[in-house]
């Protein structure tokens, strides 16, 4: 039997993160976002915006889906892979009509460890008739 005046411990609560540092737990969450989810948390304000876009981990794979496909021209592109700072493994592209082989073959030359590239791309063709 415990004497009355023993108490049971808990552990002391972990220490917060020092002011204007994101919390650990949010790192975690950040990497299962998607791109569009990534993007707007980027905007979301300064502190935020830092934090994404300074983490080359959370760049290292991206898949561009529509609506945000038929937006991206090579350039926005390079500048989307250029956060993963060469360490690109995986990119996939669904549907974005404005990357052409060229673009597609800067981002390899600024990633060599990039071992999946994958587009699905369709053209639809109008008939006038």
């Amino acid at each position: 039997m415990l004497p009355t005046t023993a108490t049971a411990s808990t552990p002391p609560p972990p220490p917060a993160p020092p002011p204007g540092e994101p919390h650990a737990a949010l790192f975690l969450a950040l990497g299962y976002m998607r791109l569009p989810e990534l993007l707007a948390c980027w905007r979301v304000c300064r502190l935020l915006g830092e934090a994404v876009a300074g983490d080359p981990l959370l760049w290292r794979r991206l898949a561009v889906e529509p609506p945000l496909s038929g937006r991206v021209t090579d350039q926005v592109l390079l500048k989307l892979t250029a956060r993963a700072d060469g360490t690109l493994r995986s990119l996939r592209l669904f549907g974005c009509l404005h990357v052409s082989d060229a673009g597609l073959l800067r981002v390899v030359e600024h990633n060599p460890r990039v071992t999946e590239v994958l587009g699905f791309f369709r053209r639809l063709v109008v008939s006038s008739n």
